[in-house]
Parts: C-alpha cells; structure tokens; sequence
C-alpha cells in the first residue's frame, strides 16, 4: 500500500485541484492504471471505483503521489464523466480523457506515458471497449 485508508469502499477526498495536503486521497479503485516516473512520484489514473460523494462508477482522475501527500492533479471528482477532448493539437487544462478502468499504461526513458484506452463508459453505465488509443 502507498497511502491510504485501512476500510474499504472510501469515498475520495480531493482537496484543491493541483495542491498537495495530507488529507487528500483518491477513493478505493480497482482496474486503475498507475506508473512511476523518474523523480519516483507514483501516479495514478481511472479505473472503477469510489468518487469524493461515495458514488460507484468509472473515474478519470489522475493522482500523484510524492512519497508523503497526495495532489489531485487533473479530471473530475465525480465518477462516469465524458472525455473533454478541445481541439486538435492544442493543450488545455480542461482537456481530460473520459472516465475508464482496466487500461494499461507504459513509460519511455524519457518517462513519455502512454496509455491504452481500456473500457469507458459511452452512456454513463454501458461499457464500452475501444479499438484504438486514448
């Protein structure tokens, strides 16, 4: 275990979006998709579990770990949201990848992540596998 609660089923507790505390820390989650980069910082993104209102459903949360605190770093706290995808090529904070579990993920020596798209919710409760990446 990195960090977190000793019960299971645990609602999120998010904290400020970008900010660091000792009592952030993201819900109980299964089929999530994590990896290490090279200032050992552990990351964590979707899967199915437990939102910062105890509700059930697909995440698209990405969570950082420092060895210490947790930050919410970007997505929603609710659970079963739709990707926010903007426009081609330009970066955007309110760009997030919609809600989705069992993905698989993988970092370059340059700790470039990629991810695959694993199953997402197209209708908020259908579950939906993609062929392509996302």
């Amino acid at each position: 275990m990195v960090s977190g609660a000793k019960a299971i089923d645990q609602a999120g507790v998010y904290g400020t979006q970008g900010t660091a505390s000792p009592s952030n820390m993201p819900g109980s989650r299964q089929f999530a998709v994590s990896w290490r980069d090279s200032s050992g910082h552990f990351w964590l993104f979707g899967g199915s579990g437990f939102d910062s209102t105890g509700a059930q459903g697909g995440l698209n949360d990405l969570w950082k770990f420092d060895g210490t605190n947790w930050t919410w770093v970007s997505g929603s706290d609710l659970i079963n949201q739709p990707g926010v995808y903007g426009t081609m090529g330009v970066a955007s904070p309110s760009n997030a990848p919609g809600a989705r579990y069992g993905s698989i993920s993988w970092i370059d020596r340059s700790t470039i992540c990629g991810s695959s798209a694993g199953h997402y919710s197209m209708s908020f409760g259908n579950s939906t596998a993609p062929t392509g990446l996302g």
